[in-house]
């Protein structure tokens, strides 16, 4: 959300990297790559996503 709301702020986060990183703490593996071929990756949402 970060991400999306402060750009600048967060320019040195990468989402996806953050996201293997509590993968691999919770599971024992970086799974981002097929969670997001499953459900979609980190993009912004807007309200016609939602409808």
């Amino acid at each position: 959300m970060g991400k999306v709301l402060y750009p600048e702020r967060f320019k040195d986060i990468n989402p996806e990297e953050k996201a293997d990183n509590i993968y691999i703490f919770l599971v024992g593996k970086p799974v981002y790559k097929i969670m997001a071929e499953h459900y979609g990756g980190f993009k912004k949402i807007t309200l016609e996503d939602l409808s």
